[in-house]
């Protein structure tokens, strides 16, 4: 059974991403806890950019180290990567976070 990447209960509705471990299309798991909004601008000229996710690495990366912190665009996230010529999740949702998978 296929779970959702996002929150949602209509078709009209923004997606939320859902908070929990993520397992990206390489193989590698990630933890989002929590979603932002990137800040554009200096001073008092700051303007509220796209939505953003916030999330961690759950493995040792030889270049970042262990639980690198990543931001990426909410849209970005939930889009499909096209891997060896078929459509498939950046991300897609595995479990709560809690050692609970789906």
């Amino acid at each position: 059974m296929a779970v959702s990447n996002y929150q949602g209960s209509g078709a009209s509705e923004k997606p939320m991403v859902r908070m929990g471990v993520h397992a990206h299309f390489t193989g590698h798991l990630y933890e989002v806890t929590g979603t932002g909004h990137l800040v554009l601008g200096q001073g008092t000229d700051e303007q509220v950019g796209s939505e953003v996710v916030v999330y961690h690495a759950l493995f040792h990366s030889p270049a970042y180290g262990d639980r690198h912190t990543w931001v990426r665009p909410v849209d970005n996230f939930l889009e499909e990567v096209e891997v060896d010529g078929r459509r498939v999740p950046r991300f897609r949702f595995v479990g709560d976070g809690q050692g609970k998978t789906h």
